[in-house]
């Protein structure tokens, strides 16, 4: 089975009334834009673990990388 080297957060965000699914890698700081990943039909944001996991570790410093569900 798959063992993620970068394990997300999952939360839940509000948006005009709405609550969507988020994961999130990384912190960000302020000043930061996210990198935000979005899938297409029938799909889920964890889709995006393998490509995360396979970023180098210089390019994810500082780095937030959000793919929301609808």
């Amino acid at each position: 089975m798959y063992q993620p080297t970068r394990p997300p957060c999952s939360e839940r965000v509000a948006i005009r009334n709405l609550s969507y699914h988020v994961r999130r890698w990384g912190e960000g700081g302020k000043g930061t834009t996210p990198l935000v990943l979005v899938h297409g039909w029938m799909d889920v944001g964890a889709s995006y673990q393998f490509m995360v996991d396979a970023f180098s570790q210089a390019f994810v410093d500082g780095l937030e990388i959000i793919p929301p569900d609808w």
